[in-house]
């Protein structure tokens, strides 16, 4: 068939088979060792850039030590008991300041390895209102008190007070 084809379409049909090929040609391989090129050159830039920032910080000074949690963030007391007087204190302030009787505000266990960290427990019961507020005025005061967990449960009744379930923390260093 292409025998009956003039010199000039046989020459035609082949520079176009040709161009085919080389666009194949540039598809199949030149284009995905680009690529493989350009990533592998990504690669590289991102290693420098760790490289350097690893290099910048060995060459930095050390930071300064110190303590791991400011003073004012912590109670300062002699003993721990003292502190947890002191935490317990602060707790019931913040309950009457908001209009609440706490029926319990006790120590909780304390847990080994933990001797910076001290808990105690809260029960309450009043209205909702004036549980959440207790809460927020707990966490907004000093010292630094926060909530670990806390529960509000609400009466059977319209009439009957929520019950409140908390357990507070507070950081304590021996200090005079």
């Amino acid at each position: 068939m292409i025998e009956t084809l003039s010199p000039f379409s046989r020459r035609l049909i082949a520079i176009g088979s040709l161009l085919l090929a080389i666009l194949t040609l540039l598809n199949l391989v030149l284009v995905p060792l680009w690529q493989w090129n350009v990533d592998n050159l990504d690669e590289l830039a991102a290693a420098r850039m760790r490289l350097a920032r690893m290099r910048a910080a060995v060459a930095a000074d050390p930071p300064a030590k110190g303590d791991a949690v400011p003073a004012t963030a912590m109670i300062l007391a002699p003993t721990r008991e003292a502190a947890v007087a002191t935490l317990t204190a602060a707790i019931q302030a913040s309950a009457a300041r908001v209009g609440v009787t706490p029926q319990v505000v006790g120590p909780a266990p304390s847990l080994r390895g933990r001797e910076m960290k001290m808990v105690v427990n809260i029960n309450a019961s009043g209205s909702e209102t004036a549980l959440v507020d207790l809460l927020a005025d707990i966490e907004s005061n000093s010292p630094a008190i926060r909530l670990e967990r806390w529960a509000i449960v609400a009466g059977d009744t319209a009439d009957s007070p929520a019950h409140l379930e908390a357990r507070a923390v507070a950081l304590w260093a021996a200090r005079p």
